[in-house]
């Protein structure tokens, strides 16, 4: 019963005891052409150890109270003892190089936390710029407790998920002193009909307030074809750096930096090729994190993209240049049976103006909404007296307004023609 995974270890099932990140980093870990900084996982048997050691069995029975359940969680965890055997197998991977001279990165990896159906980014807790086993020691306790707040209880409800049986994994992992950082998708999240462009953000410093939502990003569109770049600058006011007692913290740009691109256009088409690799051999499309330090491109993490329609919708062999989905879920109850044409144009000229002013009013610019009508007179379909949904048209337009992401689009079912 393995406490520590590595690099090295069997990747058969890994998943399951080391969580999402853990088993994605294996992943990563496995190619030639990424360079992922040394890291170790302290998995869910040491957890369940853990939990049983000190009969904590009972206080993980989340019901209603979330917020009270949170913070007794993470009172008890903090002021238990780790089981000795996981003692052990800390002290003699933190004595030795490279974790023994160096800063770490302390991540929660649930296991359900980056898979193909749920990604929970950002909702479990991170330490970074962590030294010495008592620090190290505490942020891993925090880091099983985060599996319980009540952000992530919310979202398991949300999502379907049970509430009970829940596991952690924490990943331990040599820091990147990055110069520059980001994430990238190898498909555009804002456009997600184009199967050709992957997208980048690119911050100066750790990527810690990018992911954090607490800065704004330069933004790079690469053409996975010709590997034309086209940027989107902004002005950089700050940057987060490793603080001088561990952690990090929040700094100015330098005046002669705040205007200038983040990533050079070979940066960015390094990025581009690694990620577009990385889709090819994950076989999904994907939301990486990377950063640079000393001029070296480092993989920090990969997750499947959770929000784009299925692969097939872009094979032009059997659907043509443009592809189409059509559904009359939801719609099928407001025109049941023969629809006359009379009737569908009347549709059609409401669903267009409807949703042309939805986006307006939700901050979409009217030079956008008008590149979109075509898709907007297209909302619905009539075939064969019936009235059904132009998904994709759907999916185009939904994407343009500025809210947050989403791992749905809308509910389908499928139906015999």
């Amino acid at each position: 019963m393995a406490f520590v995974v590595d690099s090295s270890s069997e990747g058969a099932n890994l998943s399951s005891i080391a969580g999402g990140k853990a088993a994605n980093l294996w992943r990563l870990s496995q190619f030639v052409f990424c360079n992922v900084p040394p890291w170790f996982c302290v998995t869910t048997n040491a957890f369940d150890a853990f939990i049983e050691q000190s009969d904590l069995q009972s206080l993980l029975r989340v019901e209603n109270d979330l917020e009270g359940t949170a913070k007794a969680v993470e009172a008890a965890f903090d002021s238990s003892p780790l089981p000795k055997a996981l003692e052990s197998e800390l002290e003699a991977r933190l004595d030795c190089a490279p974790f023994a001279d160096r800063f770490v990165a302390v991540r929660s990896s649930g296991t359900d936390e980056d898979s193909a159906a749920h990604s929970f980014a950002g909702q479990f807790e991170t330490f970074l710029f962590q030294k010495g086993g008592e620090g190290i020691r505490a942020a891993l306790r925090k880091c099983w407790a985060s599996c319980f707040s009540a952000r992530v209880m919310q979202h398991r409800r949300d999502c379907g998920l049970p509430l009970s049986g829940v596991k952690m994994a924490v990943v331990v992992q040599v820091m990147v002193n990055s110069e520059y950082s980001g994430v990238a998708f190898s498909r555009h999240p804002l456009k997600p009909m184009s199967s050709n462009c992957s997208y980048i953000e690119a911050v100066y410093g750790l990527g810690e307030g990018l992911v954090g939502g607490e800065l704004s990003s330069d933004s790079y569109e690469v053409n996975c074809d010709t590997l034309k770049v086209a940027k989107t600058l902004i002005e950089k006011e700050h940057q987060f750096l490793q603080a001088k007692n561990g952690g990090v913290e929040k700094v100015p740009v330098a005046a002669d930096q705040k205007d200038k691109s983040v990533l050079t256009d070979e940066e960015a088409v390094e990025i581009c090729q690694l990620i577009t690799a990385l889709e090819r051999e994950l076989k999904r499309p994907q939301d990486f994190e990377y950063a640079f330090e000393g001029g070296t491109l480092y993989c920090l993490q990969t997750r499947p993209i959770v929000t784009l329609p299925p692969s097939c919708f872009f094979n032009l062999s059997s659907l043509g240049s443009l592809p189409i989905l059509w559904d009359n879920s939801n719609i099928v109850e407001s025109y049941s049976g023969v629809t006359t044409p009379l009737t569908f144009s009347f549709a059609s000229y409401a669903y267009a103006r409807v949703y042309t002013l939805s986006m307006l009013i939700a901050g979409v610019p009217a030079t956008v909404v008008e590149q979109y009508e075509p898709y907007l007179r297209n909302m619905l379909g009539y075939i064969r007296g019936n009235v059904y949904y132009n998904l994709l048209n759907w999916y185009r337009c939904l994407a343009c307004i500025p809210v947050g992401q989403t791992d749905k689009y809308m509910e389908t079912r499928s139906e015999e023609r």
